[in-house]
C-alpha cells in the first residue's frame, strides 16, 4: 500500500500483530490526540536509493505517544520519525502567518523536518538524564548536530541546529564564559531559524509533552543575561505580538 492512515475515536492503543508493507507514510487522522500507546507496530518501507529525495516516515506528531513507546516500533528503511514537541509549537505559529509561506520565506515542510532534527547533536553529549552518553558538554550540541547534518547533505537543516541554542549564542558570550565551541556567532538568522529557535523554548527534553509557561521561559533566559532575554522578547514580538505573560 502507498500510505496507511489510522482514523476514528477508538484507537487509544495501537496493537497491530502483523507487519505492514507501506511505500511512503504511516500516520493518523481525525483524532490523533486520543492515541496514547503503541504495543506493536512493524512497518517495512521499500529500499532507499536516495535519502534526500525519498522519504519514508512514521508520523506520531499530535498524538500522545511518549518516548518510551518508540521501542515498540520496528521499522525497516525508515527515513523520518515525527514525534510531538518543537513542531507542535512551530506549526500553529506558521499557520497564523500564511503570508510567510505564500512569499516563499518559510517552507512548512522544511520547518517540520528541521524542528525534528535540530537536537540531533545531543547524542554526542554527556547528558545522562536524557540517555545521551557522549563526551561533549551539552552546550556544544548545536554545532555538533550541524556537523552531522552537513555530512548528510543537509546544510540548511544544519543552520537550524547550529543556531537554536537558547536565543542564540554570541561571540562575546563564548569569550566571556569560555564556552567549549568554535568562535563564531550562533544566533538564528533566517525567519525559519528564528521560528524553530523560539518554538524550542516551550519544551523540555526531560518533561516530554509538557509545555513550559511563558513566565518560566523568561525566568530561565535571565540566567544567560539581559541580552538573552532581549532576544527572546524580540522573537516573541515577531511570532506572538500579543503575548500572555
Amino acid at each position: 500500500m502507498n500510505n496507511f492512515f489510522i482514523s476514528g475515536r477508538a484507537n487509544n492503543i495501537i496493537d497491530i500483530n502483523f507487519p505492514l508493507k507501506i511505500n511512503n507514510r504511516f500516520s493518523f487522522s481525525e483524532f490523533p490526540q486520543l492515541v496514547k500507546e503503541i504495543k506493536n507496530l512493524e512497518v517495512e518501507f521499500p529500499d532507499i536509493t536516495n535519502k534526500l529525495t525519498n522519504k519514508h516516515f512514521i508520523d506520531l506528531d499530535t498524538t500522545n505517544i511518549e518516548i518510551k513507546d518508540i521501542k515498540n516500533i520496528n521499522a525497516k528503511n525508515i527515513t523520518h520519525l515525527y514525534i510531538k514537541d518543537t513542531p507542535a509549537a512551530a506549526i500553529p505559529i506558521l499557520k497564523a502567518h500564511p503570508e510567510w509561506v505564500e512569499s516563499g520565506e518559510v517552507d512548512p515542510v522544511f520547518v517540520e523536518e528541521a524542528a525534528m532534527l535540530h537536537d540531533i547533536g545531543v547524542v554526542l553529549c554527556n547528558a545522562p538524564k536524557i540517555y545521551c552518553m557522549g563526551t561533549h558538554s551539552y552546550i556544544e550540541h548545536g554545532y555538533l548536530g550541524a556537523e552531522i547534518l552537513r555530512k548528510e547533505g543537509l546544510p540548511k537543516h544544519a543552520g537550524v541546529a547550529e543556531r537554536h541554542t537558547g536565543t542564540g549564542i554570541t561571540i562575546e558570550q563564548i569569550v566571556r564564559e569560555q564556552l567549549p565551541m568554535p568562535l563564531q556567532d550562533y544566533c538564528p538568522r533566517t525567519l525559519e531559524e528564528k521560528l524553530i529557535c523560539y518554538a524550542d523554548k516551550f519544551y523540555s527534553k526531560t518533561k516530554l509533552g509538557q509545555d513550559k509557561p511563558m513566565s518560566k521561559i523568561r525566568q530561565h533566559m535571565w540566567q544567560y543575561g539581559s541580552d538573552a532575554v532581549m532576544r527572546f522578547d524580540e522573537l516573541q514580538t515577531l511570532f506572538e505580538p500579543s503575548p500572555t505573560m
